[in-house]
């Protein structure tokens, strides 16, 4: 007879599916000053790598590492950016108790993260050593329980009384003497008890602010591309707009007025470290040429500088990035040199400004696929000569080139890494190579 077995719904699927944490975590000496946050977050952390080796993510060593970002921690423990800070600082070599090695990337991309064993030598021995003496302890229990049931019953059970509050110095748990009440600690304001101790807490509650202000200072200039802006706008402009968005990332309320309305403050947040070199040049353009009175300053930069992630088009993004690269090139100067090659220069940067504004996930280059912030960040760097040197590459070759756009793109990502070794090489060749 056929059995009618229950389907599962969509709220079924993952029942059971869980995330394991070792029990070492929770027994031994060694982790009793980590939090239970941090240990959770290790357990996913431990979850983690089994993706890892499923896209292949290992070093030249061969060890594995993960990628779990700081806004992961933030959804899985539901906590605020500076407790998910605080979380991986616990793990973490640098701070920490040494469970997880980071490694910075740089170019915006997320840290490497590498996953530590829990166990070590020390541990393993210690395991061993705690086996041996429970085999040992267990042949003599039963007559050391014995020995307590008699003790209790002639020592402690003729002396018992009412127990006061309060700290207990003698007597097993069980039945203890009395003790006073300690009264020396009723005062309960730490800063009157300990006042060492509370200024301790407030200088190293100062240097944590400190570092974690240059932490998301550093964060954002390379966001930015902090260099290329203050060379395409006013550098004074641009840090001070540097400094709100650290004033808000760093501040401790929990709501931020944004227009008329009050926005959570987390919201704001990850605003703010989504904005690139085309939101801040956005808003120093509206600032620059907006013509209404402005009552508020400060009100009216947060409000453009929140809703530039949804006013800023593609229309607007592609002018600014001609704008930062026609300056980065020195355009004028340029096409004055040459002349004949304005239409082709004119070419190369319309290449270049689609490549940095594009929004598809990867761009295919030298038959690589690359990150587009990768590229974005190469094209913003380069300079009038890095342009002359393209020309003069193709003027050079001689070679059918079947698909124009597809070698121009990799021709201009590589000119900061050949331009130079190539100069060398034809200066070498036309001092030692004509003598031979």
């Amino acid at each position: 007879m056929e059995e009618n077995f229950k389907y599962y719904d969509s709220s079924e699927a993952e029942q059971y599916t869980f995330y394991r944490i070792p029990k070492a975590l929770f027994t031994e000496d060694i982790f009793s000053g980590l939090s239970c946050e941090a240990k959770v977050i290790y357990g996913l952390m431990l979850d983690r790598m089994s993706l890892s080796l499923k896209n292949n993510w290992i070093d030249e060593q061969g060890r594995v590492y993960i990628y779990f970002k700081l806004q992961d921690i933030m959804n899985y423990v539901s906590c605020s950016h500076d407790k998910a800070v605080k979380l991986l600082a616990e793990l973490d070599v640098a701070k920490g108790i040494g469970l997880i090695e980071r490694r910075k990337q740089g170019m915006g991309r997320p840290d490497m993260i590498y996953v530590k064993s829990f166990t070590t030598e020390q541990s393993k021995n210690k395991n061993a050593k705690q086996l041996c003496e429970k085999a040992e302890a267990a042949k003599t229990s039963e007559n050391q329980k014995s020995i307590q049931q008699e003790d209790l019953g002639k020592i402690e059970c003729q002396t018992w009384e009412k127990q006061k509050p309060g700290i207990q110095k003698n007597g097993i748990l069980d039945f203890r003497k009395s003790e006073t009440n300690n009264t020396e600690l009723n005062n309960t304001e730490l800063n009157l008890i300990y006042p060492s101790i509370c200024q301790a807490l407030y200088q190293n509650d100062r240097i944590d602010r400190w570092e974690q202000r240059q932490k998301y200072k550093e964060f954002l200039r390379e966001n930015i591309d902090y260099p290329i802006l203050c060379n395409f706008d006013s550098e004074d402009m641009t840090d001070e707009l540097l400094e709100l968005m650290l004033d808000i990332l760093c501040t401790t309320k929990t709501h931020i007025k944004i227009g008329t309305k009050d926005v959570p403050v987390e919201a704001v947040k990850n605003r703010f470290m989504k904005l690139n070199i085309f939101h801040i040049a956005y808003v120093i353009d509206s600032i620059k040429y907006n013509t209404t009175k402005i009552h508020n300053i400060k009100a009216y930069l947060l409000t453009s500088l929140y809703r530039s992630l949804d006013t800023l088009d593609m229309k607007i993004q592609n002018r600014i990035a001609h704008k930062i690269l026609r300056k980065n090139v020195e355009y004028d100067i340029l096409v004055q040199q040459h002349t004949m090659e304005k239409e082709r220069i004119d070419e190369i940067l319309e290449l270049m400004a689609e490549a940095i504004c594009t929004q598809t996930a990867s761009m295919l280059i030298g038959g690589e696929r690359i990150l587009p912030h990768l590229v974005r960040k190469r094209f913003l760097y380069l300079n009038m000569f890095h342009i002359e040197y393209i020309l003069d590459s193709m003027e050079k070759n001689t070679t059918n080139i079947r698909n124009i756009k597809a070698y121009l793109l990799t021709a201009i990502y590589n000119a900061p890494l050949t331009m130079n070794h190539s100069y060398q090489a034809q200066v070498n060749y036309d001092f030692h190579g004509n003598r031979q």
